[in-house]
């Protein structure tokens, strides 16, 4: 194991974050005129929950998480888990902005409409609107993570 890898530590045989490591970094690195710009890529186990930025090796922990970056993590660390849920094809009807969802996203949005991981923004005219690139607020983040974890039975 890497200096920079954290040991896992399932608890009862549950996957937790704690395992979480990031991956690509050197415990040290040496100057030698040229910028150094890791590629740091957070792992659970063998899953890839977020990779750096861009691919510029960047993580930007303080930039705020959009809902369908948020839709591909939860099903990262649901199918870690175990808890994959269905696969089934949701029903784009009444969803006003399906067309925004980045290619990325698609599948993971997809997933978490069908199996009510996420329902979309209710519109005064009956509509739902995802809001793809809008930031996950700390309650919608919440009533997400709790969704998945309800998954488990």
């Amino acid at each position: 194991m890497k200096s920079n890898e954290v040991e896992p530590d399932p608890s009862e045989g549950k996957i937790g974050m704690s395992s979480a490591k990031f991956i690509g970094l050197a415990g040290r690195y040496v100057y030698m005129g040229q910028p150094v710009i890791p590629v740091a890529n957070l792992m659970l186990g063998d899953t890839l929950l977020v990779p750096s930025v861009d691919g510029k090796g960047e993580m930007q922990p303080n930039r705020e998480i959009t809902r369908e970056e948020l839709a591909v993590v939860m099903m990262r660390y649901a199918k870690s888990c175990g808890i994959a849920g269905a696969d089934a094809e949701p029903s784009e009807e009444g969803i006003t902005d399906w067309a925004n969802v980045s290619s990325f996203a698609m599948s993971s949005i997809g997933w978490a409409l069908a199996n009510g991981v996420i329902s979309g923004v209710d519109n005064l005219d009956g509509t739902r609107s995802l809001c793809p690139h809008d930031s996950a607020s700390r309650a919608q983040m919440a009533k997400i993570i709790l969704n998945v974890e309800a998954m488990r039975g």
